[in-house]
């Protein structure tokens, strides 16, 4: 669908014009959005306010027989993530009155082309942030990516439940694609991928489809000196207690990846539950430092649950949480944790998801009546809109036009992602 753009003169007053332009522009050079859900989009359009509460899939636990004890009743339980509107992108041209003879096609290509892509940039890397951060799985092939590494990836989805579909997709950078290029399979581009998007439409893989994009953050690995261990046994939860590290410094960046001696992944549809072979891997979900005596506590993207968890309901009531366990044992005291990484330098990465993963929203925004001049381009696609709003200097004759997006993006179901830690870049840098 072409973007929704009114007026029809080609002139620079033309506000509707010039917000349109940018917005193809922008659409032009978006990725990931594209390949996101906008399930809750409406929550926002319908101005119920700037954060939405969504409910998390829901797992139960199995039994057998006939008969059941009292104590095998389980209790409704939400897990909830919020998302937000809370990224707004803009930029500003300001100009003369005998600057404004321009028509609409030399004003995009001179004024509008290099700050809406800065702004499309933003856009991508914004949800690029969000799962290459957050994705619950992680594997590293830190030889690069291959074909036997995209089959890996492959059968490590199916052991973890991710659904096969025609929405699976991986995220990887021009030189992964380089790397295995005579292995992919040139097939036709899922119908819902549409437009500019698939000139970055690299074909299939081990059930993948595989787009370009370099807004995949790598994963950089700090300069944590000591030997981190388990500080405490039986820990549970979103964060874990830990010692041993270099004194007085930051000894994890948000997103790095480690595991912990003992605690493995799980087949998450089993019963009872079975391990899949795989030390499970963490994430952290903040920069974490130590303390002088070397101790740290590092938050997690998601909760360390084996089977023992428990929550607390709006009437106090304790819940058990093991239906939604994740691993098979809590770390023990004094467990070794192993950095995916070398200290000090960064990691090429990748992501293989299903597109139930991510999640962007995007608004409309309110132009105020005070603008004598205001357009907006809307595009039905991606859900995308584009503000532009403009005002004027007596004394000096200069009109300035600003363009503005609002939108938020989530990764509500890390569950059904996996990180792909590559080749180490050279000269990336560490901190």
């Amino acid at each position: 669908m072409p973007p929704t753009i009114r007026g029809t003169g080609s002139r620079l007053s033309v506000q509707d014009k010039i917000a349109g332009a940018a917005l193809a522009r922008l659409r032009h050079s978006l990725v990931i959005p594209k390949l996101s859900g906008r399930a809750y989009e409406r929550e926002f359009l319908d101005k119920n306010g700037d954060t939405i509460t969504i409910k998390r899939p829901y797992d139960v636990l199995i039994g057998e027989g006939r008969d059941m004890a009292a104590s095998a009743i389980q209790g409704l339980i939400d897990r909830t993530v919020e998302m937000k509107v809370d990224k707004r992108r803009h930029m500003a041209l300001g100009y003369y009155d005998d600057e404004a003879t321009l028509d609409i096609i030399a004003f995009g290509e001179r004024y509008l082309k290099t700050g809406v892509e800065r702004m499309a940039y933003r856009y991508d890397s914004d949800g690029g942030e969000s799962i290459g951060t957050r994705a619950f799985y992680a594997e590293a092939h830190t030889a690069g990516l291959t074909t036997e590494a995209a089959h890996s990836i492959g059968a490590h989805a199916r052991h973890v439940a991710i659904p096969l579909d025609m929405e699976n997709y991986g995220l990887l950078d021009a030189m992964d694609f380089a790397a295995i290029s005579n292995d992919i399979k040139m097939i036709n581009v899922p119908d819902d991928v549409k437009g500019a998007i698939r000139q970055r439409y690299r074909g299939m893989l081990a059930n993948w489809h595989l787009f370009e994009t370099h807004h995949i953050p790598f994963l950089v690995c700090a300069s944590h000196g000591g030997t981190p261990l388990i500080s405490g046994a039986n820990q549970e939860g979103k964060s874990l207690a830990t010692k041993g590290w270099g004194a007085s410094r930051k000894v994890l960046n948000k997103g790095q990846l480690f595991t912990i001696t003992g605690v493995y992944e799980i087949y998450p549809r089993t019963t009872p539950i079975k391990s899949t072979g795989r030390l499970m891997t963490f994430a952290a979900a903040a920069d974490v430092n130590s303390a002088a005596d070397g101790t740290a506590t590092i938050p997690l993207t998601s909760d360390l649950n084996a089977g023992t968890l428990m929550t607390t309901d709006g009437q106090g009531t304790t819940l058990s949480l093991a239906a939604f366990q994740n691993v098979t044992a809590t770390p023990a005291a004094d467990a070794a944790i192993t950095i995916l990484g070398a200290a000090g330098q960064s990691f090429r990465q990748g992501v293989f998801y299903h597109k139930s993963a991510l999640e962007y929203a995007n608004v409309q925004i309110e132009q105020s009546e005070a603008f004598n001049l205001k357009g907006r381009g809307t595009d039905d696609e991606t859900g995308l809109s584009v503000s532009m709003v403009a005002w004027a200097n007596g004394l000096t004759m200069q009109e300035v036009r600003r363009l503005d997006t609002l939108y938020g993006v989530e990764t509500i179901y890390p569950e059904v992602a996996i990180r792909f830690v590559g080749q180490r870049v050279m000269g990336g840098g560490g901190a």
